[in-house]
């Protein structure tokens, strides 16, 4: 009994006082007055509190005590309820640590704007860092894009304060058709949660009769990849808004990771601004990798052997440039008023040996270059020269220790020369060891029967003419005719068996009896 009645009077007391606390809190009745105010006002002279009150209220009940965290919370939440001003409330989101009791806090605060505001003091509003990328700040800004004059609500971008994700790109999409700017479309297309929307967004532009750079910022902020087919239509209105090769090629540069639209760029370039072969040479490099295209790009301006020469040096395919060659072939041999120049000499050994001298953008051929290579053919028997049909100048290839002197590639009929063989006359020989490797190419079965008679279990029976002929086969041959052709004497008292298979098998009896070029550095 004894017991019961300390119960109820702890309980008394605790209601008591519990009741003289909220009686004399500054949380009285609710207040009735209007609650809408501007944003930049202050708290209404009628109201009783301020947020410092508030929070020093809450701050009596000891922050340590967790299991009274929630009390705590809820003075702030009820708090707000009584303040009038929206400052004065935003004061009270970063009190707690609680997301949703922020939120709500939050919610409270931005209902305190109304029709009255005005845009600059909905801006004020959405610069909050509480507030930017809310959905109260999605409601804020396409509440503000249906009342205000476009004119007005454009020039604070208030767009760019709303939440990235997908839900709002529509509204994006709905501001974009008003626009009247490109620079605006742009600034749209960066707060938009999809690539798709971005892309959607910035071609809009191609409807506002644009300038060049805009286009060139519209293009350079789009994506591209499969299903972004927007970006294809702003390129090809910016190179066709281009006023020179140069302006264009800031927008096919802009594609260099999607090749197949930088492709379909670059030939349009060619259409409109090139107007020779050296004009598509400075797009040729862009088409490394893509043929085809280049092939394409050039037609209209091969009109003679001469230019169609020129033109397969930007060629990089071995089977696409071959193959541009045989069309070059149906031109007339050129006529060369000067035997001598460089045109003339190449001319001499087409019309010579149908064998087509090609440049190439990092090697050029040299008069004295090729006068070599016209006497070294005017040597050989036909045999063994017919199976050559071009000879490619090549720049280095390799690095600072080594560069390949010259090399082929099987089932093509052209032989490369590089800088580092052509730059060195002691190594011009390299023409007959890689048109060894055409002949051998076109003929497997002398190929066959050489490693038969020369090597066993993978290694020569007797040592080749050189280290590089001891490696295989393949080389033992090629360097084999090499030293056959240039120092024949040498090779015949050296290694008569291999001097006597290539003079029957490769040569047709054909011999030189002096050396053909036994010159050094």
């Amino acid at each position: 009994m004894q017991i019961c009645q300390r119960s109820s009077c702890t309980i008394f007391i605790f209601l008591f006082f519990t009741s003289f606390f909220f009686n004399q809190s500054v949380f009285g009745a609710p207040y009735t007055e209007d609650k809408t105010v501007k944003i930049t006002g202050s708290p209404s002279s009628t109201a009783q509190i301020t947020a410092a009150d508030i929070i020093a209220e809450r701050n009596k009940i000891p922050g340590w005590q967790l299991w009274h965290g929630s009390d705590r919370d809820q003075i702030l939440k009820d708090g707000a309820k009584r303040l009038t001003s929206y400052s004065e409330i935003l004061k009270l989101v970063n009190e707690t640590g609680d997301t949703k009791v922020r939120q709500e806090i939050l919610d409270e605060a931005l209902s305190r704007i109304g029709s009255n505001s005005s845009l600059q003091d909905i801006m004020q509003v959405l610069q909050d860092p509480n507030v930017k990328g809310t959905q109260a700040a999605f409601k804020l800004v396409s509440d503000a894009f249906k009342k205000f004059q476009f004119e007005d609500f454009r020039k604070y971008k208030p767009w760019q304060f709303i939440d990235c994700c997908e839900a709002n790109d529509k509204f994006l999409l709905e501001i974009a058709d008003k626009v009247k700017d490109p620079k605006d479309l742009v600034s749209i297309a960066k707060s938009a949660y999809l690539k798709k929307t971005c892309n959607q967004v910035l071609a809009k532009g191609v409807q506002l009769s644009p300038s060049f750079e805009d286009l060139y910022q519209l293009t350079i902020n789009t994506y591209f990849g499969k299903g972004l087919d927007e970006e294809k239509e702003l390129a090809k209105a910016a190179v066709e808004k281009a006023s020179s090769i140069s302006e264009a090629l800031r927008i096919a540069d802009l594609r260099y990771g999607d090749s197949s639209v930088r492709y379909a760029l670059l030939v349009e370039i060619a259409g409109k601004f090139a107007k020779n072969v050296d004009d598509i040479a400075t797009l040729s490099w862009r088409m490394t990798g893509n043929n085809a295209g280049l092939i394409e790009m050039g037609k209209k301006f091969i009109t003679d052997f001469t230019s169609g020469r020129k033109y397969a040096s930007l060629i990089s395919g071995e089977t696409e440039r071959e193959t541009f060659l045989q069309e070059v072939r149906k031109f007339p041999p050129p006529t060369a008023t000067d035997s001598s120049s460089l045109d003339g000499l190449i001319s001499e050994v087409y019309q010579k040996y149908g064998i087509i001298m090609v440049d190439s953008p990092a090697g050029k051929w040299k008069p004295e270059e090729i006068k070599f290579v016209l006497s070294c053919l005017e040597s050989l028997p036909p045999f063994f020269r017919m199976y050559t049909k071009t000879l490619r100048r090549e720049g280095y290839n390799g690095n600072l220790f080594f560069s390949t002197l010259g090399y082929m590639y099987q089932g093509h009929t052209t032989v490369h020369l590089t800088s580092g063989a052509m730059e060195k006359k002691s190594q011009w020989k390299t023409l007959v060891h890689e048109m060894t490797h055409v002949f051998a190419d076109n003929n497997p079965e002398i190929g066959y029967k050489w490693e038969k008679t020369f090597w066993k279990d993978g290694a020569p029976i007797k040592s080749s003419v050189s280290d590089y002929g001891n490696s295989k086969p393949t080389e033992d041959l090629p360097e084999s005719v090499k030293e056959y052709w240039a120092n024949g004497p040498h090779l015949k008292k050296s290694d008569p068996e291999r001097y006597e298979f290539i003079r029957t098998n490769i040569m047709h009896g054909v011999e030189y009896p002096t050396p053909m070029w036994n010159v050094s550095d």
